[in-house]
């Protein structure tokens, strides 16, 4: 689609935005788990509709990123999303 082979793509777009292809798709599974616990979910739930295989790989990455297991967030912290941040997330707010 880019008509840009693989590697200068993926050179460009580490460029720009600073991270790797792969660092970023992480980044958005993280965030799009983060904005899941809006809502009480179970922990594989949320693990496969953010992208992750699994709930341990979520667990690890999660607390790669945050140093907070996500049970921790999803049992201890409520978290919420205004319509602004669903907006910057990529959200639509009724997903929040």
């Amino acid at each position: 689609m880019a008509c840009l082979s693989p590697d200068r793509l993926a050179h460009l777009f580490a460029a720009q935005v600073g991270v790797s292809i792969k660092r970023y798709a992480l980044w958005t599974k993280v965030r799009l788990t983060v904005h899941q616990f809006t809502r009480p979910r179970k922990l594989t739930e949320v693990a496969l509709n953010s992208g992750f295989a699994d709930a341990a790989h979520m667990s690890r990455t999660f607390q790669r990123y945050f140093g907070l297991a996500p049970s921790f967030l999803s049992s201890q912290v409520h978290v919420t999303a205004d319509a602004q941040a669903s907006h910057a997330w990529g959200h639509t707010a009724s997903r929040a």
